[in-house]
């Protein structure tokens, strides 16, 4: 994430959120690629890092996926609530998205985007062993055993409402956008 986020349009603002979601979904070193994902466990709150996928427009939405053997799944069938967290260090950005989960496995979702996976990738969600599951070493991942795609799950997350946040040298800038339908309205908000 290169561009400066110095603009004082939110029309302007919006149009580099997108760009940069766009561009994190390239493989690479861009901190937006490994946002945060926030769910409701029946504990409260549960986090933790994904790989941003996909990011659709005029869809808006965001795509990642899953062992859909792992707690997230479970807590999302239960409250497809989320939210997304994504920080640039360098850039000092930070934008907040509420979104409306659905989750897809077994299904014809799940299956194009597992045959868009190159076999090293595939891999990873064919272990014998649920996530979280207790081992006797650190080791390597568990042993692998099915072929298919019934372990993977498409987590695509509708955008709702986006909280920016930049951590400027001099000054700070927020922003907030809200959803409906396919536009977006957007208005500064005192940070």
């Amino acid at each position: 994430m290169n561009a400066s986020w110095e603009t004082r349009s939110v029309s302007e603002l919006s149009d580099r959120i997108w760009h940069a979601l766009s561009s994190a979904t390239e493989p690479g070193p861009d901190p937006w690629r490994t946002p945060v994902l926030a769910t409701v466990g029946t504990g409260g709150p549960s986090v933790r890092t994904v790989v941003l996928r996909a990011f659709t427009r005029p869809g808006f939405e965001l795509i990642a996926f899953s062992d859909a053997r792992a707690g997230k799944i479970l807590e999302l069938d239960r409250n497809p609530t989320a939210a997304w967290l994504f920080y640039d260090p360098t850039a000092r950005v930070q934008l907040r998205v509420a979104t409306r989960m659905r989750l897809h496995w077994r299904d014809a979702v799940a299956q194009t985007y597992w045959h868009r996976l190159p076999e090293d990738q595939r891999a990873r969600y064919r272990s014998l062993a649920a996530p979280g599951t207790p081992r006797p070493d650190p080791g390597e991942s568990g042993a692998t055993g099915f072929g298919d795609e019934s372990q993977f799950a498409v987590l695509i997350g509708e955008m709702e409402e986006l909280d920016w946040l930049w951590l400027g040298p001099s000054h700070h800038r927020r922003a907030r956008f809200r959803r409906s339908e396919s536009d977006w309205s957007g208005y500064w908000v005192e940070p």
